[in-house]
């Protein structure tokens, strides 16, 4: 998946960025933190595999690539949910499920 990020530059009030911005455009090893810190800002939950920006004046172009896991460690996990739903959601160890679609006791 792709995420882009338009950042007017430069940005006086969040020196964080900034740095970020300004290490990036001496250094591409330094993009992916670029990347990854407005992944974490946006909140979209997973590392940039890949980072391209794009310096135009007065605007920064980031295009973070990602993946989006579907299964595997992203599952839910039966024992963390409360109680009563945990029972609801759960088959018992001893039901004998048929397909994905239903389970019997």
């Amino acid at each position: 998946m792709h995420r882009t990020f338009e950042i007017a530059s430069p940005v006086d009030d969040d020196a964080p960025l900034q740095l970020r911005i300004d290490s990036c455009r001496l250094d591409v090893d330094a993009c992916s933190a670029l990347c990854s810190m407005m992944m974490v800002r946006a909140q979209v939950g997973s590392e940039p595999t890949a980072c391209d920006v794009e310096f135009r004046p007065g605007r920064v172009t980031a295009v973070a690539t990602y993946t989006v896991y579907h299964g595997g460690s992203n599952c839910p996990v039966f024992d963390a949910l409360p109680p009563a739903t945990a029972s609801a959601a759960r088959p018992s160890h001893t039901s004998r499920c048929q397909g994905d679609v239903s389970c019997r006791a």
